[in-house]
C-alpha cells in the first residue's frame, strides 16, 4: 500500500492510502467489509484548491494516512451515517487535522470508503462535538 500522495492525480486516478480498524466505526458501520481508503485525484484536486488559502493545511496533506491509521478521535456525521471525521491532534500547530471519510456501508459495487475532505479544526470545535456526543472512538 502506498503511503505517499502524489502532489498531483489524474481525475478519475485512485490511490489505496489507509487501512483502518473495524474499532475506528464499528459502532456506526458494523457491517462494514472492507477497512480500506482510498483518495481519489478529484478529491485531491478539491482539497487543494479548497484550502489553498492554508498553508499549514496544504503543508500537511501528507499525513492524512496517519490519521486515518492512528486517529486520537473519529466522530460521526450528525446527517449522514457513511460520513466520519478522523481528527489527530498536530502539537506543532496545536490544532486537529481532519479527515472527512465516506464510508461504503451499502456494500455498493466498485465504490471504496473513500476520502472526501480534509482541514484543520479548532479545539473548541472538537468540543462542541464532543459534547453533541459525535464521538465513536477515542484513543
Amino acid at each position: 500500500m502506498t503511503s505517499l500522495i502524489p502532489p498531483t492525480m489524474e481525475p478519475d486516478e485512485v490511490l489505496e492510502i489507509a487501512t483502518i480498524k473495524r474499532e475506528f466505526v464499528e459502532k456506526i458501520a458494523p457491517e462494514l467489509e472492507d477497512y480500506g481508503v482510498v483518495l481519489t485525484g478529484e478529491r485531491l484536486a478539491h482539497i487543494k484548491s479548497s484550502r489553498a488559502s492554508e498553508p499549514l493545511a496544504l503543508e500537511r496533506i501528507q499525513m492524512i494516512p496517519n490519521v486515518l491509521a492512528n486517529p486520537d478521535k473519529v466522530l460521526k456525521d450528525q446527517d449522514d451515517i457513511r460520513v466520519v471525521n478522523f481528527l489527530r491532534f498536530d502539537d506543532s500547530i496545536k490544532k486537529y487535522l481532519r479527515v472527512t471519510v465516506w464510508l461504503n456501508i451499502d456494500a455498493e459495487k466498485w465504490k471504496r470508503n473513500s476520502v472526501w475532505g480534509f482541514r484543520l479544526a479548532r479545539q473548541g470545535e472538537v468540543e462542541e462535538a464532543e459534547r453533541a456526543g459525535l464521538v465513536i472512538y477515542e484513543r
